[in-house]
């Protein structure tokens, strides 16, 4: 089979064959990220429920529940890259021809990649540098409060670059359509 009768590109064949498991990771980040909202918000009413009627407000709470909500957003922000759900002016893009909206739109992933690369490099090194210290309310590395943003950026960059070969390998055209799935 070639190119010409239908064989989808290589890089494209091998973006088919990637996105199942992109797919996963990214399912297994939204339950984390899931599940760190929940546990905030329980963390968050237990708080309140112990100051107002136990009178006895825990040391932990609060700090644990900043630590979560850093963990929760992160993730979930590189998830919204994955399904296109970041800040995007759509109006603009769509009012363009078929190319340039894809140059546009390929211009876009670029950008949420090199913000990806700066969440990761930068996010790497005050996870480095604050490992040692501790946070004392609740015992652990400070660096854990940091480490989502590495996590956060390299997840960016890998569903950065998975959207672009999606954009690159679909047909330019007013039938090709702008958003679809791998089939």
């Amino acid at each position: 089979m070639t190119p010409g009768d239908g064989a989808p590109p290589p890089l494209a064949a091998a973006a088919c064959r990637l996105a199942p498991v992109l797919g996963w990771i990214s399912r297994i980040a939204l339950w984390l990220s899931a599940g760190g909202l929940l546990s905030m918000t329980l963390i968050v009413g237990w708080h309140v429920f112990a100051r107002r009627v136990l009178n006895d407000t825990p040391h932990w709470s609060e700090t644990g529940s900043v630590l979560i909500m850093f963990w929760y957003s992160l993730i979930g922000a590189a998830i919204g890259v994955r399904y296109r759900q970041h800040i995007g002016l759509v109006v603009i893009r769509d009012a363009l021809p078929a190319g340039l909206a894809r140059a546009l739109g390929l211009f876009s992933h670029g950008v949420v990649a090199a913000f990806g690369l700066a969440l990761l490099v930068y996010g790497s090194q005050m996870v480095a540098t604050t490992w040692s210290q501790t946070i004392p309310t609740v015992g652990l590395p400070t660096g854990l409060r940091y480490l989502p943003f590495p996590l956060a950026g390299a997840l960016m960059i890998l569903f950065s670059a998975e959207l672009a070969v999606r954009d690159l390998a679909r047909p330019v055209g007013p039938s090709a359509g702008r958003d679809g799935e791998w089939s």
